[in-house]
């Protein structure tokens, strides 16, 4: 089943598309992604001056589902059965995708200037010209 829901992130309104995926979650294999330690990070994070945190906005639409994936995918709207090509809001495996995704693109600078945390990547630095030089790296 779809819905469209009104989101307002920033005073704007935004239509978004939300899928009751419950059937679908019940019948896949869940991945597991644990999360870094809250207090760890907290704990890491508030040792450095300089901190930036990067919303990764609408990130899981932005993960293509694989190929082999899209029908597994199939949900009925007013319009006909449709399939998605990409993550969407309510996939069980969603969260642990992206952290997997995001873990193996940045793991030689996890714990050492930056977290991904759900879907936000925390940055940390020591000087100014370090903390742009992290941010443009991770851009």
């Amino acid at each position: 089943m779809l819905f469209l829901v009104k989101k307002s992130d920033d005073g704007s309104v935004a239509i978004r598309t939300v899928l009751d995926k419950r059937e679908q979650n019940d019948n896949t294999v869940k991945l597991a992604s644990p999360l870094p330690a809250t207090e760890d990070v907290m704990l890491n994070v508030s040792r450095y001056p300089f901190k930036s945190v990067i919303d990764g906005k609408d990130a899981y639409e932005q993960i293509r589902v694989e190929e082999d994936d899209v029908l597994k995918t199939l949900f009925h709207t007013p319009m006909g059965t449709m399939v998605s090509l990409v993550i969407q809001q309510g996939d069980c495996n969603a969260g642990a995708t992206y952290r997997s995704l995001m873990n193996h693109l940045f793991q030689t600078y996890i714990s050492v200037f930056m977290y991904v945390y759900l879907y936000d990547i925390v940055i940390f630095s020591n000087t100014v010209e370090e903390h742009v030089e992290h941010i443009r790296t991770v851009l």
